[in-house]
């Protein structure tokens, strides 16, 4: 998926996030994504360039563990290596 193609996911997820249409097993993984993606464009990141966990968890309010972030972080990354 390109940078346009992630950029309209984006949107979306923003979108059905804020009016909660969904409400779907994969609403979590989707909002975890978002919210990963979200953080590492804030700058919000460990030493290691990782997005930090309670600037993902300030996003989706909720707690998550590093390896949820990590997961999420492999997928995320390639779209800043770009």
């Amino acid at each position: 998926m390109g940078l346009t193609g992630f950029n309209r996911w984006r949107r979306l997820m923003q979108k059905q996030r804020e009016e909660r249409i969904q409400e779907s097993p994969f609403d979590e993984e989707n909002e975890l994504l978002l919210a990963v993606y979200e953080a590492a464009c804030a700058g919000e990141v460990t030493g290691s360039g990782k997005p930090s966990v309670q600037a993902v968890e300030k996003r989706l309010g909720r707690d998550i563990t590093a390896a949820d972030r990590d997961k999420a972080w492999e997928i995320v990354k390639p779209e800043f290596e770009k």
